[in-house]
């Protein structure tokens, strides 16, 4: 996808993270460094940041923890077994920087489209953008999770995820626990007349899509038509008037995006030595 954007040249870019509830730190660095400038090349991404328990290297627990190597087999230096103890929690060493990955280089602006369902690693992307590009957000606040994790084995049966380190971007800009709010708010009501939520009966990408249609309406001001690469179908933005509302289907007058004890994550992996 990105070599295509490459070719195209494109300076803009709308990212779906409505339902999206995190993942994997590694991953969320490498959407990151796919999409920034290369002048970032070097500079502070986001960092870590660890209470001083840990930092003092007394948080002794993490000397019960195996720390697996990337096929997830014990780690043994000097015919010691490596733990999570022997892990640096200083800023410094859980301190990112941008790696340009790829080789699009022109993106000026972004638009995220999101939710509540919008967590995690998906708002550790966010962050670690907004002080290098235009960013802007569509949709509905965020779910506001700026803390993240590694699993720590309990009786060699259970993984828990206790909430770690927080992340603050290269600003120093984090603490987000009330979510991000969108620069355009989306309601989640609707009427027949509105129809301002009808994201559920379109594919993603799909200009007629009210978030799609949203920022495409930041990105190119004026213009009434945009093409489906994927059909070669031209589509009128905001051409709602067809689409049935929300009660006739489904009755309640507001959509669930995520189960209230679904899993969000932001995953640290890279203590792992490969």
């Amino acid at each position: 996808a990105f070599a295509n954007f490459t070719s195209a040249g494109i300076t803009d870019l709308i990212v779906d993270l409505r339902y999206n509830g995190g993942g994997y730190i590694n991953t969320a660095a490498y959407l990151i460094n796919l999409i920034a400038p290369p002048a970032t090349n070097g500079s502070v991404m986001f960092s870590e940041y660890y209470n001083t328990t840990m930092q003092n290297g007394q948080a002794t627990i993490l000397a019960n923890q195996p720390l697996l190597d990337a096929s997830d087999k014990v780690q043994y230096q000097n015919g010691k077994m490596i733990t999570y103890a022997d892990v640096s929690y200083s800023l410094e060493k859980n301190t990112e920087k941008f790696s340009k990955k790829g080789s699009l280089n022109t993106i000026t602006k972004v638009v995220f489209l999101v939710t509540g369902g919008t967590a995690s690693a998906s708002e550790l992307v966010i962050n670690s953008l907004k002080p290098h590009l235009s960013v802007t957000l569509v949709g509905q606040t965020t779910y506001g999770k700026p803390v993240g994790f590694f699993p720590v084995t309990i009786e060699n049966r259970y993984d828990v995820y206790f909430s770690l380190f927080t992340t603050k971007n290269s600003l120093g800009q984090g603490d987000y626990f009330a979510g991000f709010v969108p620069d355009n708010v989306l309601s989640t009501e609707t009427n027949a007349t509105t129809a301002t939520y009808f994201s559920i009966l379109r594919n993603f990408g799909d200009p007629e899509d009210t978030y799609t249609a949203k920022a495409l309406s930041i990105l190119a001001p004026g213009i009434t038509g945009f093409s489906n690469t994927n059909t070669g179908t031209t589509f009128s933005k905001n051409t709602l008037s067809s689409i049935p509302s929300y009660n006739s289907i489904a009755g309640p007058s507001e959509l669930p995006l995520s189960e209230p004890n679904e899993f969000v994550g932001m995953i640290e992996t890279r203590h792992k030595i490969k």
